[in-house]
């Protein structure tokens, strides 16, 4: 059942500086109209669209997972340097 649900549509295409535009790939999510509203008050107050916010947000996550991942492979690397060191 889909009550109170909006499908979202969400296409981009970036621009590189001295580089050529870049096309990306369409998704569609399922979001509840009250999420979507959220968003559309969100978006409106950054003054960008709601495409925008959420790429936005999922380029901040993807780049705080890499960066997570890089901490923490970092920590074990030193962590475990003399073990690394002996094994070599």
């Amino acid at each position: 059942m889909e009550d109170n649900v909006t499908h979202l549509f969400i296409n981009a295409i970036i621009a590189i500086p001295d580089k050529a535009l870049i096309a990306m790939s369409s998704i569609q999510i399922t979001i509840p109209d009250e999420r979507l509203q959220q968003l559309q008050d969100i978006a409106a107050n950054l003054n960008v669209s709601i495409e925008e916010l959420v790429l936005m947000s999922v380029e901040q996550y993807l780049t705080q997972s890499e960066l997570s991942f890089n901490d923490a492979t970092a920590y074990v690397l030193h962590k475990n340097a003399e073990l690394y060191r002996r094994l070599a």
